[in-house]
């Protein structure tokens, strides 16, 4: 029973590490695509009547603000995660 316990401590004890080293990623990750999130909802900060955005900058479509979030967030996923 006394290996048991010891494995048993070891492995919560690894985890315990593991998840400690992945948490500033995880920040790192969190930050960057809550920034991506308000630099894209700046372009479009109210609609008009016919429903389109209105821009703070300069103007961009529905669709290019899809493709720019889509682009953007992938990028950022496969560098955070590399």
């Amino acid at each position: 029973n006394l290996p048991k316990a010891l494995n048993a401590r070891y492995q919560a004890k690894e985890a315990y590490e593991i998840a400690k080293s992945m948490q500033p990623v995880f920040f790192t990750i969190h930050l960057s695509k809550s920034l991506l999130a308000i630099i894209l909802l700046s372009f479009c900060y109210k609609m008009d009547e016919q429903m389109r955005c209105v821009p703070l900058f300069f103007p961009a479509t529905y669709a290019d603000l899809q493709l720019l979030f889509f682009v953007t967030h992938t990028i950022l996923s496969t560098f955070c995660l590399a």
